[in-house]
């Protein structure tokens, strides 16, 4: 197996491109996941909330230290699911395992396969398969006994509409019964207009302007990027509240591949643990930042979809 990540012990905390399979995971899922155009609600201090997103785990406790679990994460053009036989709280039964991968506003159903590889020393790998219309997903899923570890690999998107992705990298985690884990897909835009003094200052100014005209609001995490400004990139992100941390993939227009980024939540705000600045502001299920740069202000907007 080859050209896999592995985020070593994050407090345990396991992710894995998050999605929702019906029945399994109760996620909901966006016709616009690569799509999130420029806020059109500047003037309004309200949060985004996603209304139909789970506010609970589906990670059984009687699974937090074991194999069966929910597993959730991010690859740089999407999220992705699995249920390795959490329904099954007895560890003596077999149980099955599914999932779903969210790519390109399409939602891939995968099915797990006989075919186990089992290596001396090394955990199990378990082949899922799946596809809509012309687009054929497969990846290998491990994780070790006590569900440490999780593990994408060999990793491949046949897509005929666009460039075949083929070992993708993934990063996974294990979604405990107390830890939620949540996926977050937005895009990054750049606007020729500056915006007036310093567009997230570290005490809100409330006098100063922003693009529309509007006065500032007082969080200046809920600065939205003006209807003008033009999409140049989009951000995959999956964070968990209750264990402070987060990662992303970014992929900015015209760059070769993707940028990886983890960090901490403090009072609300993303910080990398990479460059140590500031990411993005979480208010709600809205993540935003806004900082001016020579041609204009940059922006990131993302929402909550799952």
């Amino acid at each position: 197996m080859k050209n896999f990540i592995a985020i070593g012990n994050w407090k345990s905390f396991g992710f894995l491109c998050l999605a929702l399979f019906a029945g399994l995971f109760i996620f909901s899922c966006s016709d616009d996941d690569d799509d999130i155009p420029p806020g059109t609600t500047a003037s309004s201090i309200t949060p985004y909330n996603c209304t139909s997103c789970s506010d609970v785990p589906q990670g059984l406790p009687e699974n937090d230290n074991l194999a069966k679990g929910i597993y959730k994460g991010i690859f740089p053009s999407g999220t992705l699911a699995i249920n390795y036989k959490n329904e099954v709280p007895n560890a003596s039964d077999i149980g099955s395992a599914n999932g779903v991968v969210y790519y390109k506003n399409k939602v891939i159903t995968l099915t797990e396969y006989p075919e186990i590889i089992i290596s001396a020393g090394r955990p199990v790998y378990t082949l899922f398969e799946g596809s809509m219309g012309d687009t054929r997903v497969q990846l290998y899923f491990s994780v070790n006994e006590d569900g440490s570890n999780p593990q994408v690999s060999d990793f491949s998107i046949s897509d005929p509409t666009m460039p075949s992705e083929r070992s993708i990298s993934c990063v996974i985690f294990k979604e405990r019964s107390n830890a939620l884990l949540e996926a977050f897909e937005g895009n990054y835009f750049r606007s020729n207009t500056v915006v007036p003094g310093n567009p997230n200052p570290s005490v809100p100014d409330d006098t100063s302007s922003i693009p529309d005209g509007t006065t500032a609001r007082v969080d200046p995490g809920l600065v939205h990027p003006d209807a003008n400004a033009t999409n140049v990139g989009s951000v995959k992100l999956v964070l968990s509240r209750a264990e402070g941390m987060w990662l992303l993939y970014k992929v900015m227009d015209g760059a070769n591949g993707s940028v990886l980024d983890k960090g901490s939540i403090d009072d609300g705000t993303l910080i990398s643990d990479i460059t140590g600045k500031r990411v993005s502001y979480l208010r709600g299920d809205e993540l935003n930042y806004s900082e001016n740069v020579s041609s204009g202000t940059f922006f990131l907007h993302a929402e909550r979809k799952r």
